[in-house]
């Protein structure tokens, strides 16, 4: 019985860690005012319960440390015009404010995993070599009546997540216009509980300048 006790005190306290991240991160990007003026109304993408992991599936080895400097590398990615080619912020951190995971979107239209993985491919980054891994999981995060959201550049009407890993510790979850490759899954098939989904839906519609409701 006390290790039940026990075990829910942890969790309980997890919880109170992961809604203090969350509203600093809210908190930050607000002030940084990151994508276009609001203008667009987005809508949250809902599923069953059963749709999400009970928590969020973390790499075994973390280097969450090293998110700092992807995240710098990340924002300062261009593409083959000179445009930036990615927004990006942490979509969880630690009680010390290091990231754990970031959210990216395309802001490019000519950026995609690639052109990410070669902004990740640093001297230093090559020295560690830390690949980046796609998952061919993806959900639907994000969605409107109409093509008036601009992902990319690009006119859609929803933005899809995907799983992404660099090495065997740097976790990002990656946004796009457009579903590639496979069909779209539960969250749970990317390893996401209902409120790392429901904080990256926030994160990502304020990353666009869009008004997200339900």
């Amino acid at each position: 019985m006390r290790g039940d006790v026990g075990v829910l005190k942890r969790i309980e306290k997890a919880d109170r860690r992961a809604d203090k991240a969350s509203k600093r991160l809210i908190k930050k990007l607000a002030r940084s005012s990151i994508g276009a003026p609001p203008c667009t109304t987005v809508r949250a993408t809902t599923f069953l319960p059963s749709s999400f992991a009970p928590t969020l599936a973390k790499p075994n080895c973390g280097h969450a440390s090293g998110l700092v400097r992807v995240q710098r590398q990340i924002e300062s990615a261009r593409d083959s015009s000179g445009n930036r080619a990615f927004l990006v912020c942490e979509l969880l951190a630690t009680e010390d404010e290091e990231p754990e995971a970031l959210l990216v979107i395309e802001r490019s239209a000519l950026a995609d995993t690639k052109l990410l993985e070669r902004a990740l491919a640093s001297k230093e980054a090559a020295s560690r070599h830390l690949p980046l891994r796609v998952s061919h999981a993806q959900t639907k995060l994000l969605h409107c009546d109409d093509e008036s959201l601009q992902v990319g550049t690009r006119a859609t009407d929803c933005v899809y997540l995907s799983r992404l890993r660099i090495g065997e510790g740097g976790l990002i979850f990656y946004g796009r216009d457009s579903a590639r490759g496979s069909s779209t899954l539960a969250p749970r098939a990317l390893g996401l509980d209902a409120k790392t989904f429901q904080c990256a839906q926030r994160l990502a519609a304020r990353l666009l300048g869009a008004r997200l409701v339900s």
